[in-house]
């Protein structure tokens, strides 16, 4: 009885820790493209860059124009992939994924 309980129960923890394994950078990446974060960092450059200009308009706007063109959203979503990656598990990026695959 013992041994079919211990059985049981290592079972179950492997289970559980396979289940918790963390995402992969692909399958992050997938998360946010289902996700639209791209689209989002772009929106909230273009708004943050306008504010900035409005509250400093000592500043030129050749710089504001130079500053956009440098800013690459594809390297600021890259930024964020280890950060997810950190606090996801493989299964819940896929979830996410998944449902937002499905609302689009």
């Amino acid at each position: 009885m013992k041994r079919a309980m211990f059985s049981l129960v290592l079972f179950l923890l492997v289970n559980l820790v396979q289940a918790q394994k963390p995402a992969t950078s692909e399958q992050v990446r997938q998360m946010l493209d289902a996700s639209g974060a791209t689209k989002l960092v772009k929106q909230t450059l273009a708004m943050m860059t306008a504010s900035y200009k409005e509250s400093m308009p000592a500043v030129p706007e050749e710089f504001w124009d130079g500053f956009i063109k440098e800013a690459d959203v594809n390297e600021l979503v890259e930024m964020l992939v280890p950060v997810y990656a950190k606090h996801y598990t493989n299964e819940e990026t896929r979830s996410i994924s998944d449902g937002r695959k499905t609302c689009a």
